[in-house]
């Protein structure tokens, strides 16, 4: 296939594959956290708090998010993880950006055909009372690390 090729829109499907998150900050006073996910792509968004993991800081979320996509266009992939509150606003644990298009047009991402490998993201939270925390986000069989 020639450059041209890819030069052209497709529509696509993003497969995200999200297994597993360890040691997620606690936001919850006297518990732990309720984490679930966010995912947004274009004009896109998926809040999967209907399955949201109950009072846990190391949530088994063993789930697979497919979006329709245009490549080139929608290029930025978003992949939040939340903490649900009943009583408040939810709260934003972490989250990572990944360039698709970059993906798209990588000859290296090509090379994989169907058989991409497993990624580790780096999930940042930008705040005042976390900012020594770095939460990693694995895509595509993937799990999210904190680091400290």
């Amino acid at each position: 296939a020639g450059e041209a090729e890819f030069l052209q829109r497709q529509q696509v499907i993003v497969r995200v594959y999200i297994i597993e998150a360890l040691e997620l900050p606690s936001r919850d006073a006297g518990s732990l956290s309720d984490p679930y996910l966010k995912i947004k792509l274009g004009d896109q968004e998926i809040s999967d708090q209907e399955n949201k993991k109950e009072n846990t800081v190391n949530p088994q979320f063993c789930t697979i998010y497919d979006i329709k996509a245009s490549l080139p266009g929608d290029s930025e992939l978003s992949i939040e993880v939340w903490d649900y509150d009943i009583v408040g606003s939810d709260e934003l644990l972490g989250a990572t950006k990944i360039d698709l298009e970059n993906r798209h047009f990588s000859q290296k991402f090509r090379s994989f055909r169907n058989q991409m490998p497993i990624e580790t993201r780096t999930c940042l939270l930008y705040t005042s009372d976390a900012a020594d925390d770095l939460l990693c986000v694995d895509l595509g069989g993937r799990r999210i690390i904190k680091k400290k």
